[in-house]
This record gives C-alpha cells, structure tokens and sequence, in this order.
C-alpha cells in the first residue's frame, strides 16, 4: 500500500477505496475510467459493481458563505453569488465560475444553518410556489416570506419587485431567497459528486478527463479538478423512508381509536416517500448500512381543516434530535446527520392541547448515504 501511494504522488494519480456492491473494498491507485468499468490497484471492476468511491482525507475546509441549492438535488457553497435577471454566477474555491440560468436555482441561503431557524427555512423550501420568495430574518429566531420577483443580487442586496414596486433589501436583513417554479422540483439525479468544500453535486454523468472531471447535469457541463473531489456514488445516494419495513410501530386514528394489522395510517400513496401519522402514533426504524444523514419535512395533512397544536419528534437511538410544535398549514424541514445511528423513530404528539384532528404528514423522508 505504501508503495502505490509514493507511486501515486510521482504520478500524478489518486489513491482511492473503491466499494463493490457486496461491500468490499478495493484500495489502490485510480486507473482507467470507463462507461462500462473503473480500475483501481490494476483491477477491472465493472460499473454496475461500484456503489461509491473515496478518494484521499483532506484536511477540513472553511465554510463559504452562501448556499446555492440547484432543481435535481445539488447543494453548491458559495464565496460569491450574482444574479442579473437571467442567469446566477456562483463563484467557488479553486475552480471556474459556474453560470446557471434562474429555471436552475431553487434557491440561496445568505446566511449559515441554524437550528433555530433552520426547520422553518426547509419547510420553505420545500413549498412549491409560483413566484419568488425573499426569507426575511426577524430578529435571531423568527423568518418571515414575502412574494414578489428577483431583480438581481449584487454588491450586498438584493433587488425585488413586489406588486409591481422594486425595493432594494440588503443581504445582512435576509435569510435567503427562493425561485419560483411552476412546477414540482423533479427527482435528484442519481449520481453523487461530493467535494472538499461541501459541495453535493448531483449529475446525470461524470467522465474523467486527465486530473479533471467533467460533470454534467440538465445540460450544464462544470470541469472538478480531482484534487477537490472527496466521494464519487454511484450506486444510488438515496433511500426512501417508505421502502423500508418498520421494526415497531404503534399507530392510533385522529379520533384515538388504536389501529392494527392492515388497517393503518402509514404509509399514504398521496404523500411522496412519506408517512402519515395521528396524534399517539409513532414508528420506528432500523437505519440502513452506509447510511449518514436524513432530509425531509412535515406538515399538517391535507385532509384536516382545523385542530390546535401538534408536535413532531425524531428520536435517534433514544434521543430526541428534532422537535417541532405545528398550529398552522406551514411546512417545517429537517436534516440532520446520522453516522453510526442504529435506530429511527418518527413520533407524533398532540401539542398539549387534545387530539382531535391532530394529523401530520411526514413528506419526501430520505436516507442518504
């Protein structure tokens, strides 16, 4: 091993640990790089053989400021984001300009993650809506949405119509900002490209070019020098909740009738990758190998008109990482890290305030790997 490494560093190749789908590892050198197979240590794997690649630990790298989250799943940091009405400039470390026409942007985050904050802009997030979205921050823990249409984004402001009227917000009073779409955001791609600066690209194709790699999505094309790319996925990134048996679960009616057998709340074939669940449920899962975060969101179901207060819970082996109290239609999101995690539990609780009518959707849930 030691040997392939100097002869990797005099070379110019990556030293990689390559995962076969019945979860052994290959580690070596970076060979040939094909459609139809990858070589590592002079062995030929085939492709559908590989479900993800790692290449060299790099030392953790500043965060950047912005936040870039793109239709078909990327998540892009950002030193520096322009908008002219078009098209948006993302700037990143260490590699050319990304041009991404506005159709692209689902939206930019202004300001870092914080838990205080954070469920609310992910249940923006995931609302679909026609118009443009400015995130206002009230104080340290309150968001705010306002509708209208991006301008611009240059030199700390943003620029908006709203009804007609263009204002000029600077960026220090905003969360973020999210583009509208006529239509539902479409499934990420199934490539994975993760990158030393916390970039998660998500492409229909890679190929490898010299000590590049050309990534290509939705018809964007964007060069990664190899010495940035921390993880290549290629065996499907993401698992829906709803594919997954339960190993306990206990499910009541919004009435507090306790169901059984087949007669159940969850899962519902009108919520995407989701469940539904009444106020005393709760169901619990075993996390899949490999796996290291959770993403989705909750909201009331669609089938209530009115009830009072009702709570949600994530428990992981036992600890309770996520609580959110609901008393409005307004979606509330979630991501969260679960390296090492055994176990899942999804709960719902009646707010303090009774039952009735107490019913949560738990919509697009995902374990990523």
């Amino acid at each position: 091993m030691m040997l392939s490494f100097l002869l990797a560093l005099l070379l110019g190749t990556s030293v990689v640990s390559l995962e076969r789908g019945d979860g052994s590892l290959v580690q070596g050198d970076l060979g040939e790089v094909t459609g139809e197979s990858w070589t590592v240590a002079g062995q030929r794997i085939p492709i559908k053989d590989v479900i993800q690649v790692r290449f060299p630990e790099h030392d953790p790298r500043s965060a950047s400021r912005f936040r870039v989250s793109l239709r078909g799943g990327s998540e892009l940091p950002a030193k520096r984001v322009d908008f002219d009405g078009k098209g948006v400039t993302i700037e990143r470390r260490r590699q050319t300009n990304l041009i991404i026409p506005a159709n692209r942007i689902r939206a930019i985050r202004f300001r870092p993650p914080l838990a205080v904050t954070d469920p609310t802009w992910l249940g923006y997030l995931g609302e679909n809506a026609a118009s443009d979205r400015i995130v206002i921050r009230r104080g340290e823990n309150k968001l705010d949405i306002a509708e209208g249409v991006v301008e611009s984004i240059a030199d700390e402001t943003l620029g908006f119509s709203i009804d007609g009227q263009s204002v000029k917000a600077p960026m220090q009073r905003l969360e973020g900002v999210i583009f509208g779409s006529s239509q539902a955001d479409r499934e990420a791609f199934e490539i994975q490209v993760d990158d030393i600066y916390g970039g998660v690209w998500k492409v229909e194709s890679i190929r490898r070019s010299g000590s590049d790699w050309k990534l290509s999505f939705g018809g964007i094309e964007h060069t990664l020098p190899e010495s940035l790319i921390k993880r290549i996925i290629l065996g499907g990134s993401r698992t829906a909740l709803t594919s997954l048996q339960p190993v306990r679960e206990q499910t009541r009616s919004p009435f507090g009738l306790q169901l059984g057998g087949d007669n159940q709340l969850r899962p519902s074939s009108a919520v995407p990758a989701g469940l539904v669940m009444a106020a005393g449920s709760m169901i619990e899962y075993r996390v899949p190998d490999r796996i290291e975060s959770l993403m989705g969101r909750v909201r009331r179901a669609d089938k209530v008109a009115a009830a009072g207060k009702t709570a949600a819970r994530i428990v992981v082996d036992g600890k309770v990482v996520w609580e959110e109290i609901f008393d409005d239609s307004r979606s509330k999101g979630f991501e969260m890290t679960l390296q090492n995690a055994r176990r899942i539990r999804f709960e719902v609780g009646d707010g303090g305030d009774g039952s009735l009518g107490d019913l949560l959707q738990f919509e697009r849930v995902y374990f990523q790997k």
